[in-house]
């Protein structure tokens, strides 16, 4: 099916259909099962080569990791920052070359401007940037997609985004 089919056309021009929050919860699902791998790796190659690891854990929590967070362990904090650069720089590439990432296009989304066109390299890197401020607010700037009347997000706000169903 082509992009034509799934549009409908006013006086203004295109018109498209926002996709909802379950839907691009689904996509971030898969985009992440792809990145956490890759960012993972990159962790484990960044602490063989530089020899930075975590200490030894006896016991598995969340006390333990907010302990090495708060103690600003520098194995934990480099292997954060390793998975949160590859994070953006796959969200970045995909969102500039494609429009959207490969968990967008197994659930039908794209990407567009506030004129339907494909994002430039300044409005992903806005929408990038947006990303980790949803992520810094605990994610409360992606539940907004919820309950916003067009199904933007902080991230679609920053970059004068839309993420629509094609």
């Amino acid at each position: 099916m082509g992009d034509s089919e799934h549009q409908a056309l006013d006086a203004d021009g295109p018109v498209f259909c926002a996709a909802g929050f379950w839907r691009r919860l689904a996509a971030a699902a898969i985009d992440l099962a792809i990145i956490l791998p890759m960012g993972l790796a990159l962790w484990w190659l960044g602490a063989q080569v530089t020899g930075l690891h975590l200490p030894p854990i006896r016991l598995i929590g969340p006390d333990v990791w907010i302990d090495l967070l708060l103690a600003a362990n520098p194995a934990l904090i480099a292997g954060l920052v390793l998975i949160l650069t590859t994070a953006c720089v796959y969200v970045m590439v995909f969102q500039v070359t494609r429009s959207r990432t490969p968990g967008m296009r197994c659930l039908g989304l794209r990407v567009i401007d506030l004129y339907g066109d494909a994002p430039t390299l300044a409005r992903a890197a806005a929408r990038t940037a947006g990303y980790v401020a949803c992520a810094a607010t605990f994610g409360l700037g992606f539940l907004w997609i919820g309950i916003d009347a067009d199904k933007r997000g902080l991230n679609d706000w920053i970059a004068g985004t839309h993420v629509v169903k094609v």
